[in-house]
């Protein structure tokens, strides 16, 4: 602006600023520290109000969880035509399905459930992460949570972070919407009892040790294949498939039979062909 000797226009003072101008710049610089100022004391009263309002079991996220609607009257959370579709996602996980099993089912019988991401309408694509993160939603219960997460600006990559908070940050408020309540409070704990105990894997097997880990599919049914260790010799194989193929109709299933193969034949295959 100093350059180009523009003017600089304020309209909620109705101001003119010449930044050339010793005493326009000086004052420019007060009022924006004071504005900067007030708007620190808003976002706290904001933030201060809306934990008030999850205190009060008022839902107060950015957008509903699948199977709910939100109803402005009662700041409540209320069932939709979706929300036999979780219902019966997690009876089939309290009957022994993994979400795995879950995912492929869905998307076999074209489960169609519609959402907006910024004003275009996608289609929900089940896949395993995505039903362990709707299995683990509190709401499904009648509870109400606020503050687990947060999202702060990166100082280096100018991007906002979504990271987890502590519990004791965490506003949780039971029985909330007992009457829009897709599973009891006893069903719910029960299922996270379930993802415990099948989640109780050593750390050491979840992180890939291996060049080629994630990276090796089966030619007949695109499955990843993992890795084992010889026990006589220490070394390393690649472990025969055992993927799931089920029926059309889903009462039945074949293990795909794609053997496995020793891994340092696999490296010199892979390295001569280039």
């Amino acid at each position: 602006l100093q350059d180009l000797n523009v003017l600089f226009v304020e309209t909620d003072y109705n101001q003119v600023y010449d930044y050339n101008n010793a005493n326009d710049e000086f004052t420019s610089d007060i009022l924006t520290a004071v504005n900067k100022k007030d708007l620190k004391s808003i976002k706290a009263k904001l933030k201060r109000g809306t934990r008030e309002s999850a205190k009060k079991g008022n839902y107060v996220g950015k957008k509903p969880p699948v199977g709910f609607d939100y109803d402005r009257k009662t700041k409540r959370l209320v069932q939709n035509e979706y929300a036999p579709i979780i219902r019966e996602i997690f009876e089939r996980y309290m009957s022994g399905m993994s979400t795995n099993d879950i995912a492929y089912k869905m998307t076999h019988d074209n489960i169609i459930i519609p959402y907006i991401e910024k004003g275009i309408t996608k289609n929900m694509i089940w896949t395993s992460s995505t039903l362990s993160r709707l299995l683990n939603n509190v709401h499904y219960a009648g509870h109400s949570l606020y503050g687990k997460t947060s999202q702060k600006k990166n100082r280096k990559t100018k991007k906002r972070e979504t990271k987890k908070t502590e519990t004791s940050d965490q506003i949780l408020e039971k029985n909330t919407h007992p009457e829009a309540a897709i599973v009891t409070p006893e069903e719910w704990d029960l299922i996270q009892k379930i993802k415990l105990k099948r989640n109780s894997r050593p750390p050491s097997l979840k992180i890939a040790k291996h060049t080629f880990s994630g990276f090796i599919r089966c030619k007949r049914c695109g499955s990843v294949h993992s890795f084992q260790t010889n026990n006589k010799n220490g070394k390393k194989r690649i472990s025969s498939c055992q993927t799931r193929t089920y029926s059309d109709d889903f009462t039945s299933y074949e293990v795909c039979k794609n053997s496995g193969a020793n891994l340092e034949a696999f490296e010199i295959l892979f390295f001569a062909a280039f």
